[in-house]
């Protein structure tokens, strides 16, 4: 879209708001009438008004102009939102599991996405899939954000600088990068923020205002998951600080009383439905309150990281703490410059304790770091500190305005505010087109992940081109490259992803009539191999820095490269010999090869760990005791087949093995099962496992999560 149009119409749109705006307040009889005001007095809210509709303009043209070039990336994360929404309309509104309106909708491995999932539904429906769309949404959503803070900035505070609250939200870097992407932390950031402002309206203006306070918050919990904790936390936080309001106007809180239950429903509707999924989720995070630890190391750990979430030094000066996804080269989250605004501001609350208002916008940003506190620190987990802490520079900068002097001076101050805030975001924006995309050099799965929309983009013209093309394309440059697969190529077989790494492992019958895309790395390997006689470079994507990025790539073997391949098998398949620990003891077990994990997970009796074989089915483990061991059976974890298990013990004093075998089919997914050898225990020396996934091929992956002997 061309982006001048995309201005033109930012500022329409602002405009159009801003008109709404007058019209609501007039309806509402809140204008200020000239016969009861002085003339100045009305001219300076005018102009407030349309300050207000022209910083939404600067912020939205913001958002919008070269939205699918920054960030260079188009991640998993983004495309997943839509594809969700467009399974969703597919399947009659039901979830991939058949449930109508469901509270959460499955990613990946985690019910984690809701409401962003939701706002995708219309725009899945009714526009054409791209990266524009995908980021356009959350993108206007967040423009009602930069609306919310100029509204508390002006009702609860009465500060005359309210309308430049989007402004100075538009030049917070951190919010400029994420508001461009289909995150979902945004939306719950956005959510939140008009949580904070009903909520200031229902402390200042009447009671009613808490029904819209606790549905925006409502929203906003089941917007972001880390985020359930943090409006909770404010929630109480805020019902504490003004108990006696609450107690004073306790019969006009019975309905939203009532209210509260109802948004509670589909959370407790999701955990009957998904018990468990809340412990599993979190382990997913690696949170240390679900880890084998001391309770004072648990404790330890959650304080450092809400601290962290708290430290000025995180967010006002640059480092590369975070992935470099998540931050602008050079810039700091927020620009160094708001600092003594917000000391100002802190200056300001602490001086008005007795203010509800003042402690509210306090305790949000108390609140803020409690979602990293609990599974460590992240920017996307502590981005509704954004909120409190913009407003808190706009009461230091209001703090500034009101020294200024006559009337003249605080409309050239007015004046030139805006325009210093708008050349900012502007420049932001500027720089982040032209130089973003160089900012990093590491474009690759540690890194940024670049090259969806422009590898995907070449591969659709080469498909349109050829319609008998078949393609191989690497998935080892991006997390869930099968989602942003579907996203831009939804169902075309003749595209298949595959890693480099299996062109060395084993002969392919489609090696002459298929390119393959690889990345340098990988490109690297296969050129250096002795397996192929000839690799022939068919053309390359580059990253933005000019370096070859993609390879697309044609091959032919070697006239001995099934002789080479017999001998690597052999050699990849050798058993290995370790060592564990178990109960004091060191045992030797010698075991199938893994690509994943090793032994100790294996026996560290945590199912979130697993060791896979590389190669080998069945996976075979031999362990040998050095005293004999008394058992009576075994309990295995393994992930989801129809399995064989097959168990040898040598028993001391025996003069042959026992052999024991169990066949287990249509079991759930990554089963545990139990077997027994002996109902009385006796002492074992060795004990062989094979563990064989029947429907499974003889070169294929076994997943062992656990292996207890009992």
């Amino acid at each position: 879209m061309n982006q001048t149009v995309i201005l033109i119409a930012a500022v329409l749109v602002a405009v159009a708001l801003d008109a709404a705006f007058i019209v609501y307040l007039r309806w509402r009889k809140r204008p200020f009438p000239a016969a009861t005001m002085p003339v100045n007095r009305l001219q300076t809210a005018s102009l407030a008004h349309w300050g207000f509709g022209l910083a939404l303009g600067v912020y939205l043209a913001t958002r919008l102009i070269g939205l699918e070039d920054f960030p260079i990336y188009f991640f998993t994360d983004e495309a997943v939102q839509t594809l969700l929404a467009s399974d969703y309309v597919r399947n009659d509104f039901h979830d991939s599991n058949g449930a109508a309106w469901p509270t959460y909708f499955e990613n990946g491995s985690l019910f984690n996405l809701s409401l962003s999932v939701y706002l995708q539904v219309l725009p899945a429906m009714l526009l054409p899939r791209s990266v524009f769309v995908t980021r356009a949404v959350p993108a206007l959503m967040t423009l009602s954000a930069a609306a919310a803070l100029a509204l508390i900035m002006k009702h609860a505070f009465r500060a005359r600088t309210w309308w430049a609250g989007p402004l100075l939200l538009g030049v917070v870097p951190v919010w400029f990068l994420h508001s461009r992407t289909a995150f979902e932390t945004t939306l719950m950031v956005s959510l939140y923020a008009w949580f904070l402002y009903f909520y200031l309206l229902y402390r200042q203006r009447s009671p009613r205002y808490l029904y819209a306070a606790l549905l925006c918050g409502g929203l906003a919990f089941y917007s972001y998951s880390p985020g359930q904790l943090i409006v909770v936390v404010t929630g109480l936080l805020l019902l504490l600080s003004d108990f006696r309001y609450h107690w004073q106007h306790r019969r006009s809180t019975i309905g939203p009383g009532l209210l509260l239950v109802v948004l509670v429903v589909p959370y407790l509707r999701f955990q009957v439905q998904h018990p468990g999924e809340t412990y599993f989720h979190m382990r997913m995070v690696g949170s240390h309150w679900f880890l084998e630890l001391p309770l004072a190391e648990k404790l330890g750990q959650t304080v450092q990281f809400y601290l962290q979430g708290l430290d000025p030094g995180y967010w006002f000066f640059p480092h590369q703490r975070e992935l470099i996804r998540h931050t602008m080269r050079g810039y700091a989250f927020f620009p160094t410059a708001m600092l003594p605004l917000l000391i100002l501001g802190l200056v300001q609350v602490l001086r008005r304790k007795n203010s509800s208002p003042h402690r509210a916008l306090l305790l949000a940003a108390l609140a803020a770091p409690v979602g990293a506190a609990m599974a460590g620190l992240g920017i996307t987990r502590v981005l509704p500190f954004v909120v409190p802490a913009t407003a808190l520079a706009g009461l230091g900068l209001e703090a500034i305005a009101a020294r200024v002097g006559p009337m003249v001076a605080r409309r050239a101050a007015g004046i030139g505010l805006a325009a210093v805030l708008s050349l900012a975001s502007f420049s932001m924006l500027a720089d982040a087109l032209e130089h973003g995309p160089t900012w990093y050099d590491d474009y690759g799965l540690y890194g940024l992940q670049y090259g969806a929309r422009q590898i995907f983009g070449e591969i659709h013209s080469m498909l349109t081109e050829d319609p008998d093309a078949r393609i191989v394309l690497s998935p080892a440059w991006a997390n869930g490259t099968d989602i942003v697969l579907r996203y831009f190529l939804p169902d075309d077989p003749r595209i298949h992803l595959e890693g480099g790494v299996a062109l060395l492992e084993g002969p392919r019958d489609d090696l002459d009539d298929t390119t393959f895309v690889l990345t340098p790395e990988e490109f690297q390997a296969v050129r250096d191999s002795p397996l192929f006689s000839e690799v022939h470079v068919l053309k390359t994507l580059p990253y933005p820095d000019g370096r070859p990025g993609f390879f697309f790539l044609a091959f032919r073997y070697a006239p001995d490269a099934e002789q080479q391949f017999s001998r690597q098998l052999e050699e990849r398949r050798l058993p290995v010999v370790g060592q564990i620990q178990l109960d004091g003891e060191s045992i030797t077990v010698e075991h199938s090869p893994f690509d994943i994990g090793d032994l100790p997970e294996i026996f560290d009796r945590d199912p979130f760990t697993v060791a896979r074989t590389r190669e080998a089915n069945p996976a075979v483990l031999t362990l040998t005791f050095p005293t004999p061991r008394l058992m009576t059976g075994l309990s295995l974890s393994v992930g989801t087949m129809d399995l064989t298990l097959r168990a040898i013990l040598q028993t001391a004093g025996a003069d042959e093995p026992e052999t024991f075998v169990w066949e287990f089919a249509e079991l759930p997914i990554d089963l545990t099962v139990e077997v027994q050898f002996w109902e009385a225990p006796r002492p074992v020396e060795v004990m062989i496992l094979e563990i064989e996934d029947r429907k499974g091929e003889a070169l294929g992956k076994v997943h062992i999560f656990g292996l207890v002997l009992r």
